[in-house]
């Protein structure tokens, strides 16, 4: 876990870091609208997993216009980060994993425990669900493993969540892989971070599936009890 003063620092880092930027060029290479609104004050729009969000600049106020609640410190840390980080990837585009990222093999154990162990975990026996449970964040599926879906994270981020079934042989397996130039972007902390928000999201979506579905279940029961004592 993320402690909440280690966000607060590195949210003031990147805004410190980024006033000494040309924040246009940060823009673009990160692939964020900006408008002047007047002078010395800049609107940033960014997609963080499919929502729009609205940075003001320098104050680093947040809001997302896709909900009226307040933006938590994690996800506004991570926008300032990504900004901040931003620059020129080079390089064809592929998939690659974790250990390759830099320091990915000293991280790779906290890695492991708080994003693909769970993953494998939440999705591994239905595999299928990780398939429907992608698609509101804006996930396409990707032809790895028994199920294999990516998410746009932010605009030069992407993260792809593949699954295994298991069978009587052998458990359920998964990865967790990154768009190449991902480096260029978040540091490899910030993307540990970054895959347990998106495993979280996948996996609060599909608790909000299985819980809407849940109440019509129980109404059928009770419709059937009554009816069987009408016949009785």
């Amino acid at each position: 876990m993320i402690k909440q003063n280690n966000l607060k620092v590195s949210f003031g880092r990147a805004l410190e870091e980024l006033a000494k930027k040309d924040i246009q060029r940060q823009c673009q290479l990160a692939g964020a609208d900006y408008k002047v609104i007047r002078t010395g004050k800049t609107l940033i729009s960014l997609l963080l997993m499919d929502r729009d969000y609205q940075i003001t600049y320098p104050e680093g106020e947040v809001i997302c216009r896709d909900d009226p609640g307040p933006v938590n410190l994690m996800k506004r840390a991570i926008l300032l980060r990504y900004l901040n980080n931003a620059k020129e990837a080079s390089g064809e585009e592929k998939l690659i994993g974790f250990n390759e990222l830099p320091s990915g093999s000293f991280y790779n154990p906290a890695f492991s425990q708080s994003v693909v162990k769970l993953f494998i975990n939440f999705f591994g026996k239905e595999p299928q669900k990780l398939k429907w449970t992608a698609k509101r964040p804006g996930g396409t599926e990707v032809p790895f493993g028994d199920v294999g879906v990516k998410i746009s994270f932010l605009p030069k981020v992407s993260i792809s969540f593949v699954i295994w079934k298991g069978d009587d042989e052998f458990p359920p397996n998964g990865k967790v892989l990154f768009n190449s130039n991902v480096s260029s972007y978040l540091s490899t902390e910030g993307v540990v971070i970054a895959s347990a928000m998106v495993f979280n999201e996948l996996k609060k979506k599909a608790l909000m599936k299985r819980e809407f579905f849940l109440p019509n279940t129980h109404h059928a029961r009770r419709n059937t009890m009554y009816e069987q004592r009408d016949t009785s």
